[in-house]
């Protein structure tokens, strides 16, 4: 699944343990990890606060643009 990769690579490119995005967007933990190994599918609202806090539009964490590699 596109979201999980892109999010979970976000979110190491920034050097961020998994409890502390859960902290920093009031998500639990286990619903980070879920969403990360493509357990669940997040909901809207749940993509939506991802991109406001990556600072990236929500298209790049939904996988329709390429997030470049560095």
């Amino acid at each position: 699944m596109k979201i999980s990769n892109n999010l979970c690579r976000l979110r190491k490119e920034r050097g961020i343990y998994q409890k502390q995005l859960a902290t920093d967007t009031g998500y639990d933990c286990r619903t980070i990890r879920r969403v990360e190994h493509g357990e669940c599918a997040p909901s809207a609202e749940f993509m939506f606060h991802m991109s406001e806090y990556f600072g990236v539009p929500i298209e790049d964490i939904l996988g329709l643009v390429k997030i470049a590699d560095d």
